[in-house]
């Protein structure tokens, strides 16, 4: 076991996009964000089908402002998520030890205390989220994790989220 590990990799856009959403970052994307689709859409049909048995005007400007709200909610978030993954820091350096990881950037260096920050896993996307103690977001895929050390910085970023 080394005392640390040091490697560098370039996070696409949808590596970040795929880091904020296993933060939690963006709650509407989850069971929320599913249960109010369901509820604007049967407040859609119930507006249109009262329009088409009544003709009133009213049912009709219902229905759109539930389509525009049903809109807002399913484009903005995901909108949001692609302005940020653009503006992201993409060329990362790390060097992770037991109980810290430094982030190297072209003006500075950042400390992040493992047993302090929030780390969140998704097995489906296998990107690690690590939301910094100062604030910010480090996305770590797995794919960059240096082969002879993966077993090990696992083993550091489990340990800080149990």
């Amino acid at each position: 076991m080394a005392s640390y590990y040091e490697f560098s990799y370039i996070l696409t856009e949808d590596e970040i996009v795929k880091g904020l959403k296993a933060s939690g970052s963006y709650k509407s994307m989850g069971k929320r964000g599913i249960i109010e689709t369901v509820i604007l859409a049967a407040f859609t049909v119930f507006f249109l089908v009262s329009y088409f048995r009544t003709g009133q005007v009213l049912d009709v400007v219902m229905s759109g402002v539930c389509i525009l709200v049903l809109t807002m909610l399913n484009l903005i978030p995901r909108l949001d998520m692609r302005k940020q993954s653009r503006k992201g820091q993409k060329d990362v350096m790390l060097r992770i030890y037991p109980g810290k990881i430094f982030i190297y950037t072209k003006d500075d260096t950042i400390t992040i205390d493992i047993a302090k920050s929030k780390i969140c896993y998704c097995k489906k996307d296998e990107v690690y989220a690590i939301m910094m103690e100062q604030g910010g977001i480090l996305v770590v895929p797995e794919r960059v994790l240096p082969a002879e050390g993966r077993s090990d910085i696992k083993a550091y970023f489990k340990q800080a989220d149990s």
